[in-house]
C-alpha cells in the first residue's frame, strides 16, 4: 500500500528535564532521533518532519535528507501540549513545504522514546487503519493504555478537535517489548539490552 499521503512528524526538543540529550542518546549505535527516523522509512512512509530546537537534532535531520522545522520556543517548554506541537508541525507542512510532494491527509506522531518499535510493526498498523478506515489508531500495550509509540490520526479531524482520539478510532497493541518508554538513561540502557537479546 502506498502511504503518500501520510506525513510522519517526529518531535525532538532539547533540554530534556529527566534525560538530558535524550534525542541524540545512542540505541543501537545511533542517535534515538536518527532510530525514529529509520523506523518511519522501514515502515514505508516518504514525507518525514522533524520539529526541533535543537542544532544538533537539525544535523542528524540533514544527513538523513529529510526536512525539519524550527520549533518556536513557546512550544519547547515542559508545559506545552503535544496537540500544539504537531498543529504546528502540520501547518509548516501544509503551508512552507505542501506541492505535489507535500500533499497529505494522514498524520502519524512517532515518539523517539519508543527505539524497539519495527517498521514493520508501524506498517501493518497502518494497512489496519486505512483498510478499517479508522478516523485515528491509537498504540497501546496489552492493558489498552497507550504507549507513546505512535499515534495515527486524519489531518482534518485533527485540525477540527485537536485531539489524536476521534470518533471511529482504533486501537493497535504492540508487543510488550515494543512498548519500552524511554523517559530516562535506565529506560536506555534496558532498551539496547532487550534489543541485542532479541537480534542475537
Amino acid at each position: 500500500m502506498s502511504y503518500d499521503g501520510v506525513l510522519a512528524v517526529i518531535p525532538a526538543r532539547k533540554n530534556s528535564k529527566r534525560f538530558p540529550g535524550k534525542n541524540t542518546a545512542r540505541f543501537n549505535g545511533v542517535p534515538l532521533v536518527q532510530n525514529t527516523v529509520r523506523i518511519a522509512k522501514e515502515a514505508g512512509i516518504e514525507k518525514i518532519l522533524v520539529t526541533t530546537n535543537d542544532v544538533n537534532v537539525i544535523t542528524i535531520a540533514v544527513s538523513e535528507e529529510i526536512n525539519y522545522l524550527n520549533r518556536p520556543e513557546d512550544l519547547c517548554t515542559d508545559d506545552a501540549r503535544m496537540e500544539a506541537v504537531v498543529e504546528n508541525a502540520i501547518n509548516y507542512a501544509a503551508y512552507a513545504l505542501e506541492g505535489p510532494h507535500w500533499t497529505f491527509n494522514t498524520v502519524c506522531l512517532l515518539q523517539v522514546t519508543s527505539p524497539l518499535l519495527y517498521g514493520m510493526s508501524l506498517q501493518i498498523a497502518l494497512d489496519k487503519y486505512f483498510d478499517t478506515q479508522a478516523t485515528s489508531l491509537t498504540a497501546v500495550n496489552h492493558h489498552y493504555d497507550p504507549c507513546g509509540a505512535f499515534y495515527i490520526v486524519d489531518r482534518e479531524r485533527f485540525m477540527k478537535n485537536k485531539s489524536f482520539y476521534q470518533d471511529s478510532g482504533g486501537l493497535y497493541i504492540l508487543p510488550a517489548e515494543q512498548c519500552i518508554d524511554v523517559d530516562y538513561r535506565h529506560n536506555l540502557e534496558i532498551a539496547n539490552m532487550v534489543n541485542a537479546g532479541r537480534v542475537a
